[in-house]
């Protein structure tokens, strides 16, 4: 009777299983990644455990599920201490992209709230002894030295996380440059401007980061401490000032003028080699993703979401400036068109089975209906070869991914790459003769590197070997080019390469960031997506070859080769019963 009245999907069979400090709950056909999570979880027992001189009573429940696309985890310390982890690695642009093992980043940032959160002491665990688990200070510390605590933690305790990304240092190095760093009042009640729910994250963990630098890391145990045993909320001043002799504001100050000189420095060495930043043409919006050219290079359709309206696909018309939306989605989304300019093919994100929250394929055909391609699949990031005969696209599956082709009605699914939980598939894009696909990839040890996969012969080959965050590659109209966007500078710009012989030029020179290139069919303008303070933007640049700057070439010595299997069957849902 209890299984039947679940909120969730009742065919699944759920196990559990016991380690020293955690009790795992899973459906069946996750034991492989929940037994990864435990291992995890316990390592970072042993590693966490002794910072804050604190360790929970009994077993921390813990559940793992694959119900949605969307890479997260929870963590709560009443009324007892529970973690949650979604068995679904981060998609492409996420704020949680740059990592080495995403499993393990995800534990150690989630572990490490429930040892802040479950430390409790003085007057509060008096209550607690009496009436239950019904009260932990820390859990009204403001969120962003919650998050913050926890940001830190992932960053220091992995060889990634998102202090150390570069996608996050954009975020304060754009707000230095434009005098729009957030005050202390607006990072403590989170204010409604970019990046939103982000802040606590950023604002958090860079200020944690510059506590454990200026005064050392070991002042963060007696802070999370003294809060903790405070029966009053809200003394965050006062135990900071117990901590290291200075209140909130008066460290606040001082971090914002760490951040000034620190971002200020890199902007100014950027300006000195000379910006080469674009045409700012859509700038009203928050998010700005996947910028593709019409077919006849008029129009560039791309993904928005401006922070009030539903996200959508919108297309601008580059000779009048006008703007005009295609389709609303749900979650991100990203276009590729069809051959006649006026049909298209997108990701959104769709219920299936009324338990499951996936991405999944859509057609918008020319005479206005939308058809759904494919159900349970999980599929992303479509790309349409220029015939319209074949849809390159990723599979989600639990903790991995597949890289796969399918026909324009989202039949004849067939996997070019299965990487299991090896490696992780993003962007592919088609060539201009349908023949190869390039896209990014994750390895392990936390590396992002490009390659070309031929279509029929599954050869594969590699185009970047560097510690570089090397992301969205696509092709240029003769396909004698690959643009792609990496962070080698320690700022994310617009390469060109030559695939076959690897020389590569550096094509953007921003503040900002730079990323998701396209081309005009004519090969002259350049479409991506940039940033402010204020969010992301839409640009287009026309190409000078000739002012490009060339740049070391980062491709491997030696071709990889993966001999793919013939045939590869793929069920609706990998992994869903």
């Amino acid at each position: 009777a209890i299984a039947r009245a679940l909120a969730n999907d009742p065919d699944l069979e759920w196990r559990t299983f016991e380690t020293p400090h955690f009790r795992v709950n899973f459906p069946d056909y996750l034991e492989r990644i929940a037994g990864r999570i435990a291992r995890a979880l316990e390592r970072a027992h042993r590693t966490l455990v002794p910072l804050l001189d604190h360790e929970p009573e009994g077993l921390t429940e813990v559940v793992v599920t694959d119900d949605t696309d969307s890479a997260n985890g929870s963590a709560t310390a009443l009324p007892m201490n529970v973690l949650r982890f979604y068995a679904i690695p981060p998609s492409e642009f996420s704020p949680l992209q740059e990592y080495d093992d995403w499993l393990n980043m995800l534990v150690v940032h989630e572990y490490a709230h429930i040892l802040f959160l479950d430390n409790i002491g003085g007057l509060a665990e008096v209550l607690n002894a009496i009436l239950g688990k019904v009260w932990a200070p820390n859990h009204m510390a403001p969120r962003f030295v919650v998050e913050g605590y926890s940001v830190y933690q992932e960053s220091t305790r992995t060889e990634a996380g998102r202090i150390d990304s570069t996608l996050w240092d954009m975020y304060l190095r754009t707000a230095v440059e434009e005098d729009a760093l957030l005050r202390l009042d607006q990072v403590t009640h989170g204010a409604n401007v970019w990046p939103h729910g982000e802040i606590a994250y950023l604002y958090g963990g860079y200020f944690i980061d510059f506590l454990a630098r200026r005064y050392g890391a070991d002042v963060l145990g007696p802070m999370a401490s003294d809060y903790g045993s405070d029966l009053l909320p809200y003394g965050l001043s006062r135990a900071l000032h117990d901590a290291v002799g200075e209140d909130a504001v008066e460290l606040y100050d001082a971090f914002r003028e760490d951040l000034r000189e620190r971002f200020g420095t890199q902007a100014d060495a950027v300006r000195a080699e000379g910006l080469v930043e674009g045409e700012r043409v859509v700038t009203d919006a928050e998010v700005v993703r996947a910028p593709r050219f019409s077919p006849d290079g008029r129009r560039i359709g791309y993904y928005v979401y401006d922070g009030y309206d539903q996200p959508s696909l919108y297309a601008l018309d580059l000779e009048t400036g006008d703007r005009e939306r295609l389709a609303r989605v749900t979650g991100q989304g990203a276009m590729t068109w069809g051959p006649d300019g006026a049909s298209f093919v997108y990701h959104a994100a769709e219920v299936y089975r009324g338990f499951y929250g996936f991405y999944e394929l859509f057609s918008h055909r020319a005479d206005g209906r939308d058809v759904q391609l494919t159900r349970g699949l999980r599929a992303r990031e479509p790309a349409l070869d220029p015939s319209g005969d074949r849809i390159a696209c990723v599979l989600s599956a639990p903790a991995g991914s597949y890289l796969a082709t399918m026909g324009p009605d989202g039949t004849g699914t067939e996997v070019l790459l299965d990487a299991q939980e090896e490696v992780q598939f993003y962007t592919p894009r088609l060539s201009p003769d349908g023949k190869s696909i390039a896209f990014s990839a994750w390895l392990p040890g936390g590396k992002r590197e490009l390659y070309v996969v031929d279509v029929e012969t599954k050869r594969l080959t590699r185009l970047t070997d560097d510690d570089a965050y090397d992301a969205t590659p696509v092709f240029s109209p003769d396909g004698k080019t690959i643009y792609f966007s990496s962070d080698r500078t320690g700022i994310a710009n617009i390469y060109a390469m030559d695939p076959s012989d690897g020389r590569t030029w550096r094509v953007t020179n921003v503040v900002g960031g730079a990323f998701h290139p396209d081309v005009s069919p004519d090969g002259r303008t350049l479409a991506f997506v940039g940033f402010v303070a204020r969010g992301y933007d839409l640009r287009t640049l026309e190409l000078d070859p000739a002012a490009w700057v060339e740049v070391a070439a980062s491709a491997p010595a030696e071709v990889d080769r993966v001999e793919g299997e013939e045939e590869t069957p793929v069920d609706p849902a990998p992994g869903v019963p």
